[in-house]
C-alpha cells in the first residue's frame, strides 16, 4: 500500500471491482489500483490494473461507479455512522434532507462493510510483491 495512502478515487489508489466479463462462477471481488482518471466526467472512466491476476493480467477502463470504495473508516466517520444510525432509526425518510443522509449513511456502511476484504486483499498484494522482489 502506498505511504501515505492515497484517497480512494485518486490516482493511486485501491478500490474493489467485480468483473462482470468473467464467467459467473469466477466473479468475485478483486482488488484493484486506479492508473489513471478522466476527470472531466462526475462519473468518468478510469483505467485500472489487477495486482492479484496470475500471468499477464493487464488493464481496464470501467466506470468510476463500478468500483467499490473499501476505505477503511476513521474515528470521526465511525462516529458520524453511529450518528446517522442514530437520528435516522425512527425517520420516515420521505423528506429531502433525510434521503440525503440516508445516501450518505449508505456510503459510509458500505464503506465499513467492505473494509476488511480489502484490507485482506492489500496484505495478499503487498506478500505477492515482496516475494517477486525476492525472486528478482
Amino acid at each position: 500500500m502506498l505511504i501515505p495512502e492515497t484517497p480512494f478515487p485518486q490516482i493511486g489508489s485501491y478500490a474493489l471491482f467485480v468483473d462482470r466479463g468473467l464467467p459467473l462462477s469466477e466473479q468475485t471481488h478483486e482488488i484493484v489500483r486506479i492508473l489513471a482518471r478522466d476527470w472531466n466526467l462526475a462519473n468518468g472512466q478510469i483505467s485500472i490494473a489487477f495486482p492479484l491476476r496470475a500471468g499477464a493480467s493487464g488493464n481496464q477502463r470501467v466506470d468510476l461507479g463500478d468500483l467499490i470504495d473499501g476505505t477503511p473508516l476513521n474515528a470521526t466517520e465511525r462516529r458520524e455512522l453511529a450518528d446517522l444510525e442514530r437520528q435516522l432509526s425512527d425517520c420516515s425518510m420521505r423528506t429531502p434532507r433525510q434521503k440525503a443522509l440516508g445516501k450518505h449513511r449508505d456510503r459510509l456502511r458500505q464503506r465499513a462493510m467492505y473494509a476488511p476484504i480489502m484490507a485482506g486483499l492489500l496484505r495478499r498484494a503487498q506478500a505477492l510483491a515482496a516475494t517477486k522482489r525476492k525472486a528478482a
